[in-house]
């Protein structure tokens, strides 16, 4: 998928010309009052699942600096702006708060899916330190439900040991990556400066196995939300009790800690067709697999990116 581009025409005094942005509908300009929403001083704003650069450039001989907070508060904007709801188009925000949901689990997949989208666009609201707080409740929830996830996951499936479980589970809470793996770089010369920051893909879709279901979904749910990232799980059919309580349970540490509701979402009966739903949604941008080689095969033919894992027996 092609990233997103905002991009800046200015005149030779440096005042900006217009704006423009390659969505989904390439074609879509901001002009007028919209453009107030991109700084003279940044030139471009890459907004996609590889990074955010920005350029500052000279005036009169010095390089003019931009502050962290004002560079997260452009982003926002033009985040903001680029979501808004065009002529025609459903608002997925809407859709959300209408309460179908249960703590993460909904009724279908797409319903799901569009949950996550709006729970992900009120995440970028957010600071990078509130979304640390986010993860610590997260880690907190994992660490005191490790043994009662543990107890369901066995009971579910019918693998493993409880005892074993338990560990799984609090490996992933407390050594799962988060947000102190997101790295910013920082380059100067005679064209300017530019700062390079990792930035979210948006809504990542994942499947998760029945030998680890709970783990995984503390795992993945801790590591891609620490990146921006919503999640939509289709959690395996013969662990979705398993699955499905840890999803609500993290979610719940979220909103305690004062995060949006719905990061983490899954279809209440997950099935082959809603995995193809998830696999297949256009605003699925990435795709992690943990199962067997039938599923990870499925989803490398997607022609999405894709991080998947076969059997590890």
């Amino acid at each position: 998928m092609s990233p997103v581009w905002t991009s800046v025409d200015e005149d030779k005094q440096g005042r900006i010309q217009h704006v423009s942005a390659n969505e989904e509908d390439s074609d879509k300009n901001y002009s007028g009052q919209e453009q107030q929403i991109v700084s003279g001083a940044i030139k471009e704003v890459l907004i996609s699942g590889f990074c955010i650069s920005c350029k500052v450039r000279k005036i009169g001989g010095i390089v003019m600096g931009i502050s962290s907070s004002d560079i997260s508060r452009y982003i926002n904007e033009v985040q903001s702006e680029l979501g808004r709801t065009s002529a025609g188009r459903t608002d997925s925000s809407a859709y959300a708060g209408r309460g179908e949901g249960d703590s993460g689990l909904f009724d279908t997949a797409e319903a799901a899916i569009e949950a996550a989208l709006a729970a992900q666009k009120e995440l970028m609201r957010f600071s990078l330190a509130d979304r640390e707080k986010f993860i610590s409740a997260m880690r907190q929830a994992a660490r005191d439900h490790a043994k009662e996830l543990a107890e369901l996951a066995h009971e579910e499936t019918g693998y493993g040991h409880v005892e074993d479980k338990i560990v799984k589970n609090m490996l992933a809470a407390n050594k799962t990556p988060g947000t102190e793996d997101l790295t910013t770089i920082a380059k100067t010369g005679d064209d300017g400066l530019m700062l390079t920051e990792m930035a979210p893909f948006g809504v990542i879709g994942a499947i998760t196995p029945s030998t680890n279901p709970t783990a995984t979904v503390i795992n993945n749910g801790i590591g891609m939300i620490a990146a921006g990232n919503a999640v939509v799980f289709n959690p395996h059919p013969g662990a979705k009790r398993a699955s499905g309580r840890t999803i609500q349970i993290l979610n719940q540490a979220i909103a305690k800690a004062g995060g949006p509701t719905n990061l983490l979402c899954a279809p209440k009966e997950p099935t082959m067709d809603t995995s193809a739903v998830i696999m297949n949604h256009p605003r699925i941008r990435l795709l992690t697999v943990t199962g067997g080689e039938g599923v990870v095969r499925v989803a490398m033919k997607t022609g999405k990116r894709c991080i998947a894992a076969g059997p590890g027996n």
